[in-house]
């Protein structure tokens, strides 16, 4: 890219979250939230920095299954819509 094109350019956009910013602590908290809403166990940090980087969906998925229990389908939407 040429110097002149860069005085073009109309936004950037940054991907802060694990660069500059460490969101996974407030995940952590806001999901611990929405299991106790919902009556469930509660995870670890540890457990929400291992999950976390691939959705809401995919987190909501690996937190049903480490409930070790036979849980409802809607369960997931539940806790999505909950977090």
């Amino acid at each position: 890219m040429k110097l002149h094109q860069l005085t073009e350019l109309r936004a950037v956009f940054f991907d802060l979250d694990g660069t500059l910013v460490d969101s996974a602590i407030d995940i952590y908290y806001a999901m611990n939230a929405a299991l106790t809403d919902l009556g469930w166990p509660r995870v670890t940090e540890e457990q929400v920095r291992l999950w976390v980087g691939r959705g809401a969906s995919q987190l909501a998925h690996c937190v049903v299954k480490h409930q070790q229990v036979e849980v409802d389908p809607k369960a997931q939407h539940q806790l999505l819509e909950s977090f």
